[in-house]
């Protein structure tokens, strides 16, 4: 007997918009060490004595970026290497944790580390941009049919 999706040609597997996101996936976090590494040398070079508030800053900012972009990375792989219903779920949960919560959330203990208060101005537009992608990103992969076929097995998403 065949199976109905032997005959479809509905596209399946890893390519596509499938794969941009899971190369996305792979390289924010690789793009997110290098500007973090030039954002720092930039400030340390224009503010050589900040002070220990600085360590504390810097510790809080690359645990953020740690964070995510192990999210990020295990998310690719998860991807590409298994091919299971709550494969989709689990990646939707990395890409807002790493996404909108983290650039609401690390904010936050930075001014706990430094003034103790947050000029909410300078946030918004990175958390807008963030919840844009996040957003975008969660309705490709709850509708598209090439996400259904690799991982539900269906050409409906579930």
């Amino acid at each position: 007997m065949v199976r109905a999706r032997e005959i479809s040609n509905d596209p399946s597997g890893i390519g596509g918009w499938l794969l941009v996101l899971v190369a996305m996936l792979i390289f924010t976090p690789i793009y997110a060490t290098i500007h973090t590494i030039l954002s720092n040398a930039a400030f340390e070079a224009k503010y050589p004595d900040f002070g220990p508030t600085w360590q504390n800053v810097k510790t809080v900012v690359w645990g953020g970026i740690i964070l995510s972009g192990s999210l990020y990375i295990a998310s690719a792989f998860l991807l590409i290497f298994r091919r299971e219903i709550s494969t989709v779920r689990l990646v939707v949960c990395a890409i807002w944790l790493a996404g909108p919560v983290n650039q609401f959330v690390g904010p936050y203990i930075i001014a706990g580390f430094t003034t103790g208060t947050l000029d909410v101005s300078t946030i918004i537009i990175p958390i807008m941009f963030s919840l844009v992608v996040a957003t975008i990103l969660t309705l490709y992969l709850c509708r598209s049919r090439r996400v259904a076929n690799t991982y539900f097995g269906t050409a409906e998403p579930k």
